[in-house]
């Protein structure tokens, strides 16, 4: 009995080693919102030597790292997907274990390559005259740029240049003296009462609206 308890033991640990040896497949992307034409870093958190690593990604190209544990993916400007996923393969493990891993990070919801600055909602009257400050100082940090600003409104709200939401922004950037040339606003009627401003380069397709929504230059309010 002690022999068959020993051999008993003996293979409950080599059972225990090899599955010991299954590493864990974890992929950390980045933090926070990454802005379309922005880069993403993907890293496989993984400790175990010769091993290859092959990776796919949705969206966007990868730039640097294919066939090591961390990738660089260069996004789309362009593109209309609100997620970006990551996929590796690590080739080299035993048939038993895990070989595959997945991960998605967010992408910012670009209006024609623009560069989202900041979106908000419920925000008490003050404070959303301190995010448009920021929004007017950057404007400024940037004079080739216009911004744009998306009004996403409810069937309760004015749909037109009269918008209350959009007067009030356009009566604190004549406070602030900005030029009400280089905003432009957008009302999409989505059924959520929502603020996004956005900052659009040089060379960017000035074209937010679809047919969804309605454009309103501020050099003509």
């Amino acid at each position: 009995m002690k022999i068959i308890s020993l051999i008993f033991i003996v293979l409950l640990f080599a059972a225990a080693t090899a599955f010991a040896q299954c590493p864990s497949l974890t992929i950390t992307g980045p933090e926070g919102v990454t802005n379309p034409g922005d880069q993403m870093t993907f890293r496989l958190d993984v400790s175990k030597p010769d091993v290859k690593y092959f990776w796919t990604v949705s969206v966007g190209t990868i730039i640097e790292g294919q066939g090591t544990p961390m990738i660089v993916v260069v996004t789309d400007k362009a593109t209309s997907a609100s997620n970006v996923t990551a996929t590796v393969d690590v080739q080299g493990l035993r048939p038993d274990c895990a070989r595959r891993a997945s991960q998605s990070a967010p992408l910012a919801a670009g209006i024609s390559c623009g560069l989202v600055m900041d979106e908000w909602e419920g925000l008490k009257p003050n404070d959303e005259r301190g995010r448009f400050d920021v929004f007017f100082a950057e404007l400024s940090n940037n004079p080739l740029n216009i911004g744009v600003v998306v009004l996403q409104v409810t069937e309760q709200e004015r749909f037109s240049s009269l918008n209350k939401r959009l007067q009030m922004a356009v009566k604190h950037a004549k406070f602030r003296e900005f030029d009400l040339n280089r905003i432009w606003f957008v009302l999409d009627l989505t059924g959520k009462s929502r603020t996004s401003v956005y900052r659009m380069p040089p060379g960017a397709d000035m074209k937010p609206c679809d047919g969804t929504c309605i454009t309103i230059k501020g050099g003509d309010l």
